[in-house]
This record gives C-alpha cells, structure tokens and sequence, in this order.
C-alpha cells in the first residue's frame, strides 16, 4: 500500500502514490472516518543527533503526504501548528471526534481538525509517574506503548515501564479559561430545525459541546477552539414540549422545544362520539398543538394556517383549526376496515391513531352538538323548539353527516350540485319516537353540501307529540345517537 521497500532517502515521494514512495521506520497506525491512512515514520537527525518522527498520510487516492512534524522545528506546544512542529519518536497514535492524539514515551497531544497541536497530557520531554488524580497536562508517564477512547471519550493509556494501564476523563472546557456565548436559552418549533449558537473565548480555549437527548445532534466536530460556533439540530416532536440542556464548554444552554401534534379523540362532528368513521363524515379531531392558538376558519382547504389532516396517508378538506380541535370532512378514498388519522402542525406531525372505518355514520346536527334538540327547520322556515313544534303533516328539514359513499361521484374539498343531490348508496330511513316514517314521506336525502346530508320529512299524521319527540335516522345498518329529539304537535 505505502513504501518500497528500500531504507534510502526517508521522505522522498510526498504528494505522489505512495506505493512509490520511501518509507523510513514506520510505526503506529491509524485510519480516519474518511478512509485516510495516517502512520508515524521513525526517523533520525543528522543535525540534533537523535531519532523523532513525522506523521504522513494516504488519502483515499492512494497519495502520500506529510501531515504534521519536521526535522528541525518548534518544540511541541499549545497551538503550534503541524508543519512547524517537531516531534519526538511517536509510539502510539488513534482518532476520536476528528482529533489524531498522538503519544510519545512521555506525554500525549493532539493534531485538531485545524492542524495545531494540543498538549493533552504529561510532557514530550520528562518521564516519571505522578499526577494521578489530577490534570493530565501535570500527569507524568514513562513508556507509553498504546493509547485507546472508548464511546464516552475517556482515554486509556498503557504506560508500560509504571506497568500500569492509566485512564484519563475529558473535560469540557480548558482549565482557567473563561467562555460565553451569544445565547442562553433558545425555543425551539415542533417541527424542529438547525441553529446556531456563537462561542466568544481566548483563542487557546479548547471547548466540548455535549447533548443528552437523542432528538438533540451537535453538527461534527463537536468542539471548538477560541473564538467559534456551534450548530446543532433538533428533530420534530411529535409529542409535549420538551426541555434540555447543550452544554458548551462548562456553559449550559436551554433548549425548549414546543409541542407538537397529540391527538386525544377523534369525534363525529354531529354525534361528539367516537367511533367508526364513513367516507365524506364530518369528523372533529381534539388534542393539542393542532394549530394556532387564535384558530382560523376554512372552505375546504386541505391546509389551514399550517393545519393538515391526514385520513389514510391522504389530506382531508378543513373547514377549522385551532390549537385544541380541527374540523375535517373524511376523504372518498380510505377502503378497507381500519385507517389512520394523523394531524401536521407547523411542519410537526402527530403520531398516527387508528380507526375503525364503516361505511355510514349517522350523526343528526343539534344545537349543542351531540344530545338534545336537532337542528330541525318547520315549514314555514322557523327553527324548531319546544315552543315552536313542528305540525302533523307539515314538512320538516334537517342535516346529518356520516352517510357514507352516493350515487353520484363526488370529489375531494368540491361542493356537491344539483338538482339532483347525490343520495346515498345505502338505506335510509327515519323514525320519530320509535314510529318508522313511512317511504313515501321521505322526500329528499341529498348531499347538499361536503359531508352534509339533507334530510326532508313529512310528519305523520299519526306521529307522537311532545316536546322531545326521539328523532332517529338510519343509514344502511347504523343509527345516529337515540337521544336526539324534535318538537311536534
């Protein structure tokens, strides 16, 4: 892969293939994230009379470099660059976080993504042992023969003439160094995003970025040194406002992330019940983060102020959103036994609910939604009550949702037309207080409007009377809720 094989002429072949090139004493090894192979040559000084080291690499192009060291250079220090730096023999060498740490008989540094070098422990030119308990940079060792991190950062080294095997714990900002940044808290949408936070420090302050939660990433390298920023993303909750904490350095920063979408019931919009829902029903979905706090009325959009609703992976026509319930009129398309319904808000979307689906659903509008008193017009156009009953034998009108599929074809979030009114493909029939309104005094059943059914009656002549005459409709083999009624004399 690298190297002739011949002794003579250590160095020669940089920016070539390294298959060509001479190599002199090579040592440790290490590869990069990207494929690069990195190598300490061993070699020796005719000018300071001793042995040091260069690191060179080989890209994924199969050409050799020389990254970091030089015959005669700068002695390791804090921010002394790569090509300036003399090193002395390197016996041992790895990568963690884009970093290669490199290590001698008596101390450890580091090459940063920037090429400069970092004194991370003990000293390149006095061996021992102490330190133990304290900073690295003060540490003593003797012998290093191999260095290693394991996934939390914590580097082991082997310090083989202490015949010990030493371990040394990060931390997340240089001693003695000070730090701010531009934020100190930050809030986050439900739909999440990529931010950034600026770093002021010394330019020798070396500092860590850390994240505790998986739906929070810190972009790579997930340090920085002096003067710097901090990028990092937050994925879409699908759930209740979340809080954490981005440490930078020793500095935490809140992250609050707002709601997004939760689902607690999926209603028939006539009935308030849940339950099986039917193509073309007008459903209310409740819960929170839906949508805007102030709420915003709809024709039939299938997006509304940020707010889409999905039956079945498809988008439903709205006619309201807002933050605790959206009002939507069930797709034509979803076959089959169950669907899904799952609300998007500000790009976050809630967590799928399964449904039963049916092919009716009855559910008679009323005054208060649910129980009580239908939304039911006399023939004179007056609104039915307790003190305005409707006649025997007089016409009556009033509105459902739930009915199913119709025998004419209708789209998505259109208006139906008519004459004639699509009717329902399966039966209907009304009852009042338990009597069956005979057919032939069923006279409209009409899809008038999305998801609305028209209902036209003449009262029996024989109807029950009272104040709160049971009004029931049935379509197919389902029935609208029992406790809704109707004024008749």
């Amino acid at each position: 892969m690298a190297g002739g094989g011949t002794v003579c002429c250590a160095g020669n072949g940089d920016t070539g293939p390294a298959i060509s090139a001479t190599i002199w004493n090579p040592g440790p090894l290490a590869i990069s994230a990207d494929g690069t192979l990195y190598l300490a040559e061993k070699r020796y000084s005719t000018i300071g009379q001793a042995y040091y080291s260069v690191i060179r690499l080989v890209g994924p192009d199969g050409n050799i470099a020389t990254f970091a060291g030089k015959e005669s250079g700068v002695p390791p220090a804090d921010g002394v660059s790569a090509s300036r730096i003399s090193l002395p023999v390197i016996t041992a060498i790895t990568f963690f976080n884009n970093w290669l740490y490199v290590a001698s008989s008596c101390g450890i540094g580091a090459l940063d993504g920037k090429g400069f070098f970092h004194n991370i422990a003990g000293s390149f030119s006095n061996c021992g042992f102490a330190g133990d308990g304290g900073p690295a940079v003060t540490a003593q060792f003797d012998g290093i023969a191999s260095i290693a991190f394991d996934l939390a950062g914590d580097l082991y080294v082997a310090d083989s003439n202490n015949n010990r095997v030493r371990k040394l714990t990060p931390v997340s900002q240089t001693p003695g160094c000070t730090l701010s940044t531009s934020e100190t808290s930050v809030t986050v949408p439900a739909s999440g995003g990529t931010m950034s936070i600026s770093v002021a420090t010394a330019p020798s302050c070396i500092w860590l970025t850390s994240s505790g939660v998986a739906w929070l990433t810190v972009a790579q390298p997930g340090y920085g040194i002096g003067v710097g920023s901090v990028t990092f993303t937050v994925v879409a909750n699908p759930g209740a406002q979340r809080i954490t904490s981005l440490k930078i350095g020793q500095t935490p920063i809140s992250i609050t992330q707002a709601g997004g979408p939760v689902i607690s019931l999926i209603l028939n919009a006539a009935t308030f019940r849940t339950g099986g829902i039917a193509p073309n029903e007008f459903i209310t979905v409740t819960g929170t983060g839906l949508g805007s706090v102030a709420g915003a009325t709809g024709s039939l959009a299938t997006s509304l102020s940020g707010t889409t609703v999905y039956v079945g992976g498809v988008p439903a026509p709205l006619t309201y959103a807002q933050d605790g319930q959206v009002n939507a009129v069930v797709p034509w398309e979803p076959t089959g036994s169950s669907t899904t319904v799952q609300v998007e808000y500000a790009g976050a979307k809630s967590a799928l609910v399964t449904v039963p689906l049916t092919a009716s659903a009855p559910g008679i509008f009323t005054g208060n939604y649910g129980p009580g008193q239908a939304s039911v017009l006399n023939q004179d156009g007056t609104l039915n009550t307790s003190k305005n009953p409707a006649t025997r034998g007089s016409y009556i009108a009033f509105w459902a949702t739930g009915q199913g599929l119709v025998d004419i074809a209708q789209h998505d979030g259109s208006q139906p037309t008519g004459p004639p009114f699509p009717n329902p493909l399966l039966s209907v029939g009304v009852s009042l207080g338990g009597m069956a309104v005979p057919s032939e005094d069923l006279v409209f059943k009409g899809l008038v409007y999305a998801g609305v059914l028209q209902v036209n009656i003449r009262v029996p002549d024989n109807a029950p009377t009272g104040q709160t005459v049971a009004l029931l409709l049935t379509i197919g083999s389902a029935s609208s809720r029992t406790d809704v009624t109707m004024a008749i004399q």
